[in-house]
């Protein structure tokens, strides 16, 4: 394992051991202290917070690093810590009872994941394994209460957070149960592209996706079997909306993916 604390002269009350980041590294991603404030400000729940509240919190975290395919955290486990991805890109899952893996969702930098009682969770509800090398930021949990106490903005960040949490859950059970698998798969194409998309060099407007994304991972991201994920796949390149390879997709009209998906997003 291989960790760096934001300001290696001076000691961290609350930061414990490694916990659930037991890694050998090999070829660490180490993260500037730049990188985590500007990641930090755009966490939700530090929205609120000035440079000086974001120092703060930068001052109670731990920095990690990971190389690709190390578990952060795994499903079951006690929630003991919360977790932001500072640089990387990782993938949260679960296991089926056959014992396949089905992606919930990819995490970009600035996303949070892990769990903590103080955020409603006493388990980690999926395992977070990463996809390339990356750099997390690690608070446990009576660090977490301190901070809450320290900067009363991010406790009613907390609230709004659980309350939205709530409302997503319910507004994704919405739409598993009445849309289509097509507009399902252009609903989630488009989250993608705006988390993770980059413009096409040789098509104007086009966007790539140079993820690992399987049709199965893809039928896990929208609630629907491989097989009919892979028939909307298949329409969706016929009508020149897409074209996809090995571990890319291009987006080669976005409106298109708009007018399928309805307004609606995973």
């Amino acid at each position: 394992m291989h960790e760096n604390s934001p300001h290696p002269a001076r000691s961290h009350p609350g930061i414990g051991p490694a916990g659930a980041l037991m890694l050998q590294i090999q070829h660490p991603h180490v993260c500037s202290a730049q990188t985590r404030a500007e990641v930090l400000g755009h966490v939700r729940l530090f929205h609120d917070l000035d440079a000086s509240g974001i120092a703060e919190v930068d001052s109670m975290m731990a920095s990690r690093s990971a190389p690709a395919d190390a578990v952060l955290c795994r499903a079951g486990d006690p929630a003991d810590a919360l977790y932001v991805l500072a640089a990387g890109r990782a993938k949260s899952c679960t296991d089926t009872t056959d014992g396949h893996e089905v992606i919930d969702s990819l995490l970009a930098p600035g996303d949070i994941f892990g769990g903590l009682p103080a955020l409603g969770r006493r388990q980690h509800p999926t395992t977070v394994r990463t996809l390339t090398d990356v750099c997390v930021l690690r608070i446990d949990a009576p660090s977490f209460r301190q901070l809450l106490l320290r900067l009363p903005a991010v406790s009613l960040r907390v609230i709004d957070e659980l309350a939205e949490q709530l409302d997503a859950s319910r507004g994704t059970s919405a739409m598993l149960a009445s849309a289509t698998v097509l507009t399902r798969v252009a609903a989630t194409l488009d989250s993608l592209c705006t988390k993770f998309g980059t413009p096409n060099r040789v098509h104007p407007g086009a966007i790539d996706l140079h993820l690992p994304l399987s049709r199965a991972d893809l039928a896990g991201l929208t609630g629907s079997t491989v097989e009919s994920v892979s028939r909307a796949m298949s329409t969706l390149r016929r009508e020149g909306t897409v074209d996809t390879g090995r571990r890319w997709t291009t987006v080669l009209d976005r409106e298109r993916l708009r007018s399928l998906a309805g307004g609606e997003a995973l």
